[in-house]
């Protein structure tokens, strides 16, 4: 390697021109495609990468929409009603959507603001729900029916509905009322109950907005038109959200704007990151110049120092587009750190070349520690690449790159612009260096006993009190201010105490989806029983399997007989009721109130 170093020099030193244009050809090129890679600040490279194929490990981080909400609040102040509250927030949301509406289709950051109810979803849904009901009831509602096919039922339930018909409940849905004279709303509301299980306070209906319970305040939930985890897209979002609420703050200081969620801590947690890198590798890197300028006393060494690791940087983007096409500026971020080990290789060629002027004998002397040097380097780098996450392997393989680019640029370029002759330095700033590395710090025993006292005094105390870890992953990234107010104000206004965990089941299909949810609600109810989960949410109970659902029609099918009202008809099956019949099980004679048009409980099935 030693030999093929010098050839290459001489080489080099005989054919300038060649050298000039590899030289610059090189750069450029790696310059041109390091500009082309795509470059993302997806958080979720940090989670572990899934080794099932259908990439389900990864299911409840990257592609699992709820978690992409963002929540928005406006909280009255100095005695703000509701109807002020409302105001601000209609405001505020129209806004953002003209906003959004105004930007291009490819750069829109807004993908829908739900924050009021529109006056035919209601009845959209009591018109599907009629439509198919038999597949959402569960079996054991049957004998609940039984109870309510009498005819003392039916007179209270008359009553109830004609007063439901004179109040707030009727003038909204008198359709509901129609349609389900007997009452078997209450049931299905029985059944559907614990869909409002699972640690929250709720949220109240007014003037059509979301509120708290107590009235104060105003939830909106923005889903952006991005993946939470894509932190990059996300600045453009809330950089418009800060905008619009300081200048509502000014027109509206009795509303306070908030908002919280995981896009906003992503979005916080990048720029803080990409802030604290920026100012420690500056600060560090402009320290290590000046050092190194005192020590050399010559402008072209600062120069000569950078100009590898700017290729080698280079060099590892380059590879990085070929290789993967895309490279995380997470990663982009921590490698930047790689730079510091990169230019000590650079220093140990300057360095030795102040004490041996001649550059071949230089390559002689550096060529084999520098190599061997690199190579241990690249192998501990290398090694992140086994690690089943991929933002250290994105990390791994770039820091490798990017040291073979500055080294190979150290041995094969760097000899060119070297002199014989020219090793002028700060000659005392050397010698104190060379004091401080020849002190032999292995035969002064007070320094020795101070160390061994230390290390007793660490180890007794680590073996007394321990180091404790934070197994908290929510204590991970960095907490911005207005967030955690926003957070904590939701929370204390509908949070119960209890911790909350989202699961979810995938499948190659929606149906296997839906059957592998079943069986995870039952394993969550396995889990409730043992007393491991206070409560979970059943929504089950709205995503039933094609089988159930077929199994649920077939019940309901059994239970109500085609026919008609025959209180002496040989019928095997119960009749269908209409308004004033009662089936043949009941006491109810022959003379009841004739039946109306209208069917009780029947509905079309699809």
């Amino acid at each position: 390697m030693t030999e093929l170093c010098i050839k290459i020099y001489r080489f080099f030193r005989s054919h300038r021109g060649i050298f000039w244009l590899l030289l610059v050809g090189l750069f450029l090129f790696c310059g041109y495609f390091a500009t082309q890679i795509h470059l993302e600040e997806d958080i979720n490279k940090l989670m572990p990468s899934s080794r099932n194929e259908d990439g389900s490990t990864k299911l409840a981080f990257a592609n699992l929409r709820i978690k992409d909400k963002t929540f928005l609040l406006f909280e009255g102040k100095e005695g703000a009603g509701i109807e002020r509250i409302t105001e601000v927030c209609d405001a505020f949301i129209d806004t953002l959507l003209v906003r959004n509406e105004a930007l291009d289709s490819t750069h829109r950051v807004i993908g829908d603001i739900f924050y009021n109810l529109s006056d035919d979803l209601l009845p959209d849904v009591i018109y599907y729900l009629g439509e198919h009901l038999p597949a959402y009831i569960d079996t054991t509602i049957y004998a609940h029916i039984d109870t309510m096919l009498t005819c003392e039922h039916m007179a209270r339930q008359m009553q109830a509905n004609r007063r439901d018909l004179t109040g707030d409940f009727g003038s909204m849905f008198p359709e509901l009322i129609q349609m389900d004279p007997i009452g078997l709303r209450s049931l299905i509301a029985q059944q559907s109950r614990s869909m409002s299980e699972g640690g929250t306070g709720g949220y109240k209906i007014i003037d059509s907005h979301f509120f708290v319970p107590d009235s104060t305040v105003c939830v909106a939930f923005i889903t952006p038109m991005y993946s939470s985890t894509n932190t990059g897209q996300g600045s453009a979002l809330f950089e418009m959200l800060n905008e619009e609420i300081a200048q509502f703050a000014s027109t509206a200081p009795d509303v306070k704007i908030c908002y919280h969620g995981t896009p906003a801590s992503g979005f916080y947690n990048s720029t803080q990151i990409k802030k604290v890198l920026k100012g420690t590798i500056g600060g560090a890197l402009l320290l290590v110049l000046v050092f190194i300028w005192i020590c050399f006393r010559k402008g072209n060494t600062l120069l000569l120092l950078l100009l590898p690791v700017v290729f080698g940087t280079l060099f590892g983007l380059a590879a990085m587009y070929f290789i993967k096409g895309q490279f995380s500026l997470l990663a982009l971020g921590i490698g930047a750190v790689v730079l510091g080990v990169a230019m000590s290789y650079v220093l140990h060629v300057l360095t030795h070349h102040k004490y041996v002027s001649d550059p071949e004998q230089l390559l002689r002397d550096q060529v084999t520690p520098v190599c061997l040097g690199c190579l241990t380097t690249i192998g501990s780098f290398i090694g992140l690449i086994f690690i089943n996450t991929e933002l250290l392997q994105d990390f791994g393989l770039f820091a490798a790159l990017a040291i073979v680019g500055t080294t190979a640029f150290s041995l094969i370029f760097l000899p060119q612009f070297l002199k014989a002759g020219d090793n002028a330095v700060n000659r005392r700033m050397f010698a104190a260096i060379d004091r401080l590395n020849s002190y032999p710090f292995d035969r002064n025993k007070p320094l020795l006993a101070v160390i061994g006292v230390v290390t007793v005094v660490c180890i007794g105390f680590y073996i007394a009190k321990g180091t404790p870890f934070d197994a908290d992953m929510h204590n991970l990234g960095y907490k911005a201010e207005n967030t955690t107010y926003s957070e904590g104000l939701l929370r204390s206004k509908t949070y119960t105490g209890d911790k909350q965990k989202y699961f979810a089941a995938s499948g190659k299909s929606m149906e296997e989806a839906i059957a592998n949810f079943a069986v995870l609600s039952h394993k969550l109810d396995s889990l409730q029983q043992l007393g491991l989960v206070k409560s979970y949410t059943h929504t089950d109970q709205i995503f039933v399997s094609q089988q159930l659902q077929q199994q649920r029609i077939d019940a309901w099918r059994a239970y109500w007989s085609p026919s008609g009202c025959n209180s002496s008809g040989g019928s095997s099956g119960r009749q269908l009721p209409r308004l004033g019949c009662a089936p043949r099980h009941s006491t109810c004679s022959s003379t009841t109130p004739q039946p109306t048009t209208s069917p009780i409980p029947y509905m079309r099935l699809g």
